[in-house]
């Protein structure tokens, strides 16, 4: 199965430092196998995410070129017509939420380890130790952002928002969301799961 991102997507806000061996890229690597596929699930349902899936291995973007690579998209808010463009899962600028969504995930799982006696840090030589929870708050609700913000109501009743036509535009933002259901009829698969964004406390 291949990969829309590789390890030149982390950076900024989300570096992950590993020089230049491949020891040290093969865990964030190995990330990107692991969680790629589970973002783009979340994000398509598993029914597009098999029609989309088929033309990441391909290399071939037929359908579904401007969900990966980007495009200028309209759609009505409000009473007026916003015009905005939506950057791409991938892009030249390497911002991806894919990649967010792999930096956070894969900091939970190395934040702590089990040892056989509970969870347990590792500590480091020359150094302070400084709690990720900040910066992994950060990088999730920018993730969450760029993902799309839903209805409030969503939380509280799911079933209704699970068929699109209950779907609306809540905000004027180059979501993916919006990107999605602006573009409706080019996605009839869709199934969006919303992410919510968190805080410190992880709620």
């Amino acid at each position: 199965m291949a990969n829309l991102i590789d390890t030149s997507y982390f950076v900024r806000d989300i570096n992950v430092p590993f020089g230049s061996t491949a020891e040290l890229k093969a865990p964030l690597i190995a990330a990107i196998v692991r969680y790629e596929p589970e973002y783009l699930k979340l994000l398509l349902g598993y029914t597009l995410w098999k029609a989309v899936q088929a033309e990441i291995d391909a290399s071939v973007y037929t359908n579904y070129n401007e969900l990966i690579n980007g495009a200028e998209f309209s759609f009505e808010y409000n009473g007026r017509t916003i015009n905005t463009k939506w950057e791409g899962l991938v892009n030249d600028e390497k911002i991806s939420p894919i990649a967010n969504y792999i930096y956070y995930k894969n900091r939970v799982n190395v934040e702590s380890f089990n040892s056989g006696l509970g969870e347990r840090k590792g500590k480091g030589e020359n150094s302070v130790a400084h709690s990720a929870i900040v910066k992994m708050v950060s990088v999730w609700n920018d993730l969450a952002n760029i993902h799309g913000k839903q209805n409030r109501y969503y939380k509280r009743y799911p079933d209704f928002f699970l068929d699109n036509g209950n779907y609306s535009h809540i905000n004027a933002e180059p979501s993916l969301f919006n990107f999605l259901l602006a573009n409706l009829t080019d996605y009839e698969d869709w199934v969006f799961a919303p992410l919510w964004k968190i805080n410190a406390f992880g709620i």
